[in-house]
């Protein structure tokens, strides 16, 4: 049983590739006589054990370097979305309304991983723009809307800048562009009284495409 174990411990071991070269190099140190193809084929044991090592080598060495690759990547984005805002953006939204006289606060909300800088807003009252649209003048068109300054935006901030009049009616809606170090972005905000409380609805788009969706609970689906 033991000369069996012996035997079936010393196949395994043939079977390995390092093992192979081993009994080789031992073979030829203790001078034991093998004939030439004995000894090609160590050769060629040695050989494939060494191209079997270098290929490993150059593969492991291939995957750290696409693992680092990816790294430095990363890394590259991360750094040009802190100095341009990246894919951030902002939106507004009209914070406490007193329902009486209809007059709010406009609130600009930051959006994003990244910081905003040098945001701008024009915010065009459509309302205001249908009752001018047949006379537009410069002094018209100034009466329909109005520029904003906010300037940097840390992420997640939130800045209040000054009161806006939703006039007598039920609804009140704005188209508002956005410029900022990042590129354009555009909001369609849309406000709804119900029940002397006023609901909005916001849309975000960028380059056509819509990034940001948010609507009050009741706000009306048909937007009437």
């Amino acid at each position: 049983m033991n000369h069996e174990k012996k035997g079936s411990t010393a196949k395994d071991m043939l079977w390995s590739l390092p093992s192979l070269v081993f009994f080789a190099s031992l073979a030829a140190a203790s001078g034991v006589l093998l004939g030439k193809s004995w000894l090609a084929f160590i050769g060629a044991i040695g050989a494939l054990g060494g191209a079997f090592w270098s290929s490993r080598q150059e593969a492991t060495y291939e995957e750290h370097l696409r693992e680092k690759s990816d790294e430095i990547a990363d890394l590259n984005r991360e750094i040009v979305g802190l100095v341009t805002g990246g894919d951030s953006f902002c939106y507004m939204a009209v914070s406490s309304i007193n329902p009486a006289k209809n007059i709010g606060l406009l609130v600009f909300v930051q959006e994003g991983k990244d910081p905003l800088y040098g945001v701008e807003a024009r915010i065009v009252d459509l309302q205001r723009f249908e009752q001018i649209k047949n006379n537009l003048t410069f002094t018209t068109l100034t009466q329909a809307q109005r520029r904003i300054t906010i300037g940097d935006m840390a992420a997640e901030a939130a800045t209040m800048t000054e009161p806006i009049d939703l006039g007598d009616g039920t609804k009140k809606d704005y188209n508002i562009f956005f410029n900022a170090r990042n590129g354009f972005f555009n909001q369609g905000l849309h406000l709804r009284k119900i029940a002397d409380s006023w609901l909005q609805r916001s849309e975000v788009t960028r380059n056509g495409q819509v990034i940001y969706e948010k609507a009050d609970d009741g706000y009306p689906g048909d937007d009437q």
